[in-house]
């Protein structure tokens, strides 16, 4: 009978222990962009110099990005042919060679 005392009080701590490692934190925004005509913004919810988290608010959908070469500024891809590339307070959206549209960061 002490036996099973034991194994169900520490039973008990380790799910408690099991809680307090498992927190979910929300993620921050890093910059808004929006486009030049207003229809699109832009949420950057990550970024490092390898790779980029960015939600398109006007379909709800969070592309994961990484770098890619450019001449100038800093362009990350998706793997599905999407870009992001920024230049000073300038970005365009695209996919493939086509420009889907362009502006500028929120201040």
């Amino acid at each position: 009978m002490i036996f099973g005392l034991t194994a169900c009080s520490g039973s008990g701590s380790t799910n408690e222990a099991a809680k307090t490692d498992t927190v979910v934190t929300p993620e921050k925004h890093v910059a808004v962009y929006v486009s030049a005509d207003g229809k699109y913004t832009f949420d950057v919810l990550s970024k490092t110099k390898e790779d980029m988290k960015v939600k398109d608010e006007s379909t709800g959908k969070v592309y994961q990005l990484s770098l890619s070469p450019s001449s100038t500024g800093t362009k990350y891809s998706s793997d599905d042919d999407y870009f992001f590339w920024i230049k000073g307070e300038d970005f365009m959206w695209g996919k493939g060679d086509s420009l889907l549209t362009s502006g500028k960061i929120k201040k």
